[in-house]
């Protein structure tokens, strides 16, 4: 039996009919909270009927306000939580078709209350897990994950975003899918979720034992001291923390070695000061192995990995090509990598090697690094790459690079950041990709690529040497590249997508490039005309100024002098130079000031009716003369 959502109006007449009219009237102020509290319970008849009748006989405005923060902020907090809604709510939870996705359920509690989880990570963690079972097809297992993703949303234990790229969980169902976890509470410690509590060190526990997965993302924990006995432990995620060191896996709060066979998923990812690691060979169980954006990839660590004879999933980060060499040159620690991120990589003449067994690769960074080549196996099309996996490339700062020609092995790239690579000529070479496919016909690259932003590549002249189709292509963007004058898009180009930037335009004959650079012209008259207007406009200003202080100070107004003169006067004089527009007028129109270079003074005032200003070139070391005409 599947529960369904009500509608607003579905929710709000099954409250009313389970509060009691009297309740809804006994203060004015009580109905408008009422539907906020029917808005907190997110169309689930159950909570509705539950919370409703929870409610009824409540005439306080204070007893009703309190009920909004419980239901928004922590819904155990909210009267009979454990005892009376939750034994009610768990009937949801029994609808659900199979364990699996009970599982899957229990899982999103992990993530802190109210965020909005990217349905992406859900999957991913679901089947790196092996909640959903992806060893024969991993695709296939995204795709089951992702039905799940819709129906726990059917079932209102999931509340979808106006997007559908996310997924949130309301706090009644979060506080169940605790409940449920804990055993219906006689093991409360089983999950400790406090991701993005400001924690500093790990929370106290009182059964360690009972711990069977532990979220601590998102604090401020720096060291971890206390290693008590966890043997259950299965799950510790610890990314986006401030963590400096872990010398030895021992210092984790993980028990002694021998009891952490059942430990299957760590992530460190994005603690970035992390510096040393060592022992991780001795989590015997370890599948899922997160260290991308935190510990620097060396060779006593990849000798470690290599020792993990259950890992499956391995994200990592470093600079140092040789160890890449030596982590890619393992085919099972090169097929278990799915995130890969160079920074301040030199790898100079030789390149780096992307093996044919990196076929689960789903995400690169290069950043600031010196790589002339990525080389993949090109020994026959049968070994050769197939990224099929890879949805994202990141390339930025990178010299050396000229092409990005493998690309053609990865049919399902969404998304292609590439910027300040001054050496890239070319996305995908022409002659390169006939020397990679060996005469066979080319793959048609980019057929699922939603996002392209090309930026600062002064020597890029061509993305590919004939119009592509894009059928997914949401945005291009292209800044920075004087020497890409022809985009490979045709008439059927992109044909029925949503574009959400229009798709930078370039001259395709002369006769377009004609009329281009006279609408330039006409733009920069136009500029030098709107400049002018600006001029005018505060010259008569400052005038305005020059007459309100000689009216403060009982000056003759007559006669007011234009300001060049006014300039000479004072020159004469040896007065100070009077405020003048601070935009027009250089630092160096003081009186008989001495300059160390020539500089040369450009006209400031724009055509006035009765003078002119001349420009005039300054001999080095002399005093500093200006000159006037009518």
């Amino acid at each position: 039996m599947e529960v369904t959502c009500l509608g607003a109006d579905e929710a709000w007449d099954l409250f009313r009919e389970k509060v009691g009219e009297v309740t809804l009237e006994s203060h004015p102020d009580i109905p408008a909270l009422a539907r906020i509290v029917v808005e907190r319970c997110r169309g689930s008849p159950l909570a509705v009927s539950v919370i409703g009748v929870a409610m009824a006989g409540k005439s306080l405005v204070q007893e009703w306000r309190y009920a909004i923060d419980a239901l928004t902020l922590s819904a155990a907090k909210f009267s009979g939580m454990e005892d009376e809604i939750l034994p009610v709510l768990k009937f949801s939870y029994d609808s659900l078709k199979d364990e699996r996705v009970k599982l899957c359920f229990q899982y999103c509690a992990l993530f802190r209350k109210g965020e909005h989880i990217w349905k992406d990570h859900l999957v991913e963690y679901w089947v790196d897990e092996g909640i959903i079972d992806g060893k024969e097809d991993r695709y296939r297992a995204e795709e089951e994950c992702y039905d799940i993703i819709r129906y726990l949303v059917r079932a209102c234990l999931l509340a979808d975003d106006k997007h559908g790229n996310t997924v949130s969980m309301p706090s009644l169902a979060r506080e169940l899918a605790l409940w449920v976890a804990s055993n219906f509470g006689e093991e409360k410690e089983n999950f400790i979720v406090k991701p993005n509590e400001k924690l500093g060190e790990v929370p106290n526990v009182k059964d360690w034992g009972q711990v069977s997965r532990m979220s601590l993302s998102e604090n401020k924990i720096k060291k971890i001291s206390c290693s008590p006995v966890c043997p259950k432990l299965r799950t510790l995620l610890l990314g986006y923390n401030n963590l400096e060191k872990i010398s030895n896996i021992k210092q984790l709060p993980l028990a002694s070695l021998k009891e952490l066979k059942r430990l299957q998923h760590l992530n460190l990812e994005f603690t970035g000061f992390l510096k040393e690691i060592a022992g991780i060979s001795s989590l015997s169980n370890l599948q899922v192995l997160k260290l991308y954006a935190s510990f620097d990839l060396d060779i006593n660590l990849v000798e470690e990995l290599q020792l993990l004879k259950h890992l499956k999933v391995l994200t990592v980060s470093g600079g140092d090509a040789y160890v890449w060499e030596q982590l890619m040159s393992n085919p099972r620690l090169a097929s278990c990598t799915r995130n890969m991120y160079f920074y301040e990589c030199e790898a100079g003449e030789t390149g780096i090697s992307i093996a044919a067994t990196s076929s689960r690769l789903e995400d690169l960074t290069i950043y600031e690094s010196n790589i002339r080549e990525i080389k993949i196996d090109q020994s026959s099309p049968k070994t050769m790459c197939n990224f099929q996996f890879l949805v994202k490339v990141e390339i930025s700062e990178c010299q050396g690079l000229q092409d990005l020609t493998w690309l053609l092995f990865a049919p399902n790239l969404g998304w292609l950041d590439v910027r300040e690579s001054p050496q890239i000529e070319e996305i995908i070479s022409e002659e390169k990709a006939a020397r990679f496919m060996n005469g066979e016909a080319t793959m048609m690259p980019f057929l699922k690529l939603k996002h392209l932003d090309l930026a600062y590549l002064d020597q890029l002249s061509s993305i590919y040497w004939s119009p592509l189709s894009f059928p997914c292509l949401m945005k291009i963007s292209i800044f920075g590249c004087p020497n890409l004058w022809k985009l490979p898009l045709g008439s059927s180009s992109a044909n029925g997508c949503n574009l959400s930037e229009p798709v930078a335009a370039y001259p395709q004959n002369q006769s377009e490039l004609e009329l281009l650079r006279k609408r330039v012209v006409d733009l920069e008259e136009e500029n030098r005309s709107i400049k002018q207007r600006l001029e005018r406009i505060e010259r008569f200003l400052w005038q305005q100024q020059q007459l309100q202080q000689a009216r403060a100070h009982q000056q003759p107004t007559t006669g007011m002098l234009p300001p060049q003169t006014v300039i000479h006067q004072q020159r004469q004089s040896q007065r100070t130079l009077p405020d003048m527009p601070s935009k027009k007028t250089p630092e160096h129109l003081g009186v008989s000031e001495q300059f160390e270079k020539s500089k040369k003074l450009k006209e400031w005032i724009a055509g006035g009716p009765d003078y002119t200003f001349l420009e005039y070139e300054k001999p080095s070391q002399t005093t500093f003369n200006i000159n006037f005409m009518k």
